[in-house]
């Protein structure tokens, strides 16, 4: 993940939904393997799936 990203989490997501995100990054990672999808798409869209929320 990206300093910058991570920068930004930490400025305006709170702690419990960075931990839910970085959840949703694992098993999207996992799930990416096992379907043989680009790791770099799987982890963008895991980790900004729901930032608007």
């Amino acid at each position: 993940m990206g300093e910058k990203f991570l920068a930004w989490l930490t400025a305006n997501v709170s702690t419990a939904r960075i931990q839910y995100i970085l959840r949703v990054e694992q098993m999207a990672v996992h799930l990416g393997c096992v379907n043989n999808v680009n790791p770099q798409q799987v982890t963008t869209s895991a980790l900004t799936h729901d930032l608007t929320k």
